[in-house]
């Protein structure tokens, strides 16, 4: 059955980086090359991707999103990341195999959060609005699975160690708590437990209560702000699939509320940062 340790805060870890990142595959033989972020619309990323094998580089489809990102099969016969269908300009799906050249791409215009293989098995979990499908290596569906969310919000997912038992991170609405929920490979819920970070990293949420949650009302530095909703959800997560460490961030307040001009706009503010926390899963 999935173990969930005991939380403990820890110093905020270096943040992860933006203008390049390789992905080795498992032997070492290839690797995925994601650099040169260009913002082609507001908000929207797009990353220069290449295959690279010895001395030869092959240029691939632009990456929309390169974490969270597992991109090879556990064999290494595959690789999977997220491309823009240039119709649409939104989101696909793109999987391929290495040997072949051939690839499938999955529908367009299907927003889609994170990309992970397992790391024993030649399954793909993809985090979607509002729940997570499952997909083999040839893009066939294996499994789907829905849950309750507010909009706009993505779970934080991941696989535990084995490969074979997967964990969304995610609340049901805007006023429950965040639980963590664990699945097999056929999508059944196998055990879940609650990760509220009012609980886990506590602050004194009356005084913040007339903060608005659905606007920018958290100051973060000079000029940045973020949405309230942070004080009640995770906002950043970092899993390592190898030893099944997760690490979580939720904002938090450094000073008293008070009136503030975000983006043109007086309203309830307060300043805020980030406080990390670390616990590990297990199966």
């Amino acid at each position: 059955m999935p173990q969930v340790g005991a939380a403990r805060e820890i110093p905020a870890p270096p943040d992860e980086p933006f203008e390049l990142r390789e992905y080795p595959s498992p032997d070492r033989a290839r690797s995925l090359r994601f650099s040169h972020p260009e913002e082609f619309a507001m908000g929207a990323t797009a990353w220069r991707a290449e295959l690279i094998e010895g001395s030869r580089t092959r240029a691939l489809a632009p990456a929309l999103s390169i974490r969270p990102l597992a991109p090879w099969s556990p064999d290494g016969r595959h690789y999977a990341y997220q491309t823009m269908d240039r119709a649409t300009r939104t989101g696909r799906l793109l999987l391929a195999e290495v040997g072949s050249g051939g690839s499938a791409q999955g529908p367009a215009g299907q927003p889609i959060d994170a990309v992970l293989w397992s790391p024993t098995q030649p399954i793909l979990l993809l985090s979607l609005p509002r729940g997570a499908t499952l997909i083999g290596a040839d893009a066939t569906q294996l499994a789907e699975v829905s849950w309750p969310a507010p909009e706009y919000e993505f779970a934080h997912v991941g696989w535990l160690p084995s490969g074979r038992i997967w964990f969304a991170l995610s609340r049901s609405g805007v006023h429950a708590p965040s639980e963590i929920h664990f699945h097999d490979l056929t999508g059944t819920i196998v055990d879940s437990a609650s990760l509220d970070p009012l609980m886990l990293v506590p602050y004194d949420a009356a005084a913040c209560e007339r903060i608005r949650r659905d606007t920018w009302s958290l100051r973060t530095g000079p000029g940045t702000w973020a949405v309230g909703s942070l004080l009640d959800r995770w906002g950043q997560a970092r899993y390592d699939v190898a030893n099944g460490r997760l690490l979580l961030s939720v904002l938090r307040p450094t000073g008293a509320p008070s009136r503030a001009d975000a983006f043109g706009s007086e309203q309830l503010g307060v300043r805020a940062e980030p406080r990390w926390i670390v616990l590990d899963l297990s199966d």
